[in-house]
């Protein structure tokens, strides 16, 4: 349990009437750490250490390329996803996890980041392009991270929104933020330097009345 401006009364009742014990950032919950600042590489280990796991379980089935990047177009992708639509990835732990893709792919075990036979960047390119069509993680970050400003307009119902908007947009217009106010989290920040992009997808219809 974090408890973060709780009194050390309420504290100890909650202790008592739940048998929890108190903890301090960073934690774990549904298999993501929480914390308030910047994710390290050390904090994204767990995701790192899985997709090392799962590729491990499937170096001795001696699959066809085809079938490695079915692999890692789903369930890596899958592990990946789960991920951004939480935390900017930071761009280390990107490389690392890209890497271990790439060593997959081209030689079907880890750790062997030459001869590949295709730049990373370019296999991430849609099929439509004459690419493999692997979704490209920073892109993918940036999407997920592009919902959350939806978030902030269209779901007043989740609790994650209501603390935000209470915490940074009860005096001023998202879009009159500085994005550099140091008073902001990491996160926060990471988030108003997507407005302009954001904007881009705005479109405003004019009807009747």
């Amino acid at each position: 349990m974090f408890c973060a401006g709780v009194s050390s009364h309420t504290l100890g009742e909650i202790q008592s009437k739940f048998s929890l014990a108190p903890a301090s950032l960073p934690i774990r919950y549904l298999g993501l750490p929480l914390c308030s600042k910047k994710l390290s590489v050390n904090d994204c280990d767990p995701l790192i250490s899985k997709i090392r796991i799962k590729i491990n379980s499937w170096m001795h089935r001696h699959l066809s390329l085809d079938g490695r990047l079915r692999l890692l177009s789903s369930i890596i992708s899958g592990i990946i996803v789960f991920w951004t639509q939480a935390f900017f990835l930071t761009k280390t732990v990107i490389r690392k996890i890209n890497s271990l893709c790439s060593s997959f792919l081209w030689h079907e075990k880890l750790d062997c980041p030459t001869g590949a036979r295709v730049a990373w960047y370019d296999v991430c390119f849609p099929k439509a392009e004459g690419d493999l069509g692997i979704r490209s993680i920073s892109s993918w970050n940036e999407t997920s991270d592009l919902k959350l400003i939806w978030m902030f307009f269209f779901r007043f119902g989740s609790i994650w929104v209501a603390w935000m908007r209470s915490r940074y947009l009860n005096r001023s217009s998202f879009w009159s933020l500085k994005e550099d106010n140091a008073t902001f989290s990491w996160m926060f920040r990471k988030i108003l330097k997507l407005r302009q992009k954001a904007l881009s997808f705005l479109r405003i219809s004019i009807g009747l009345g």
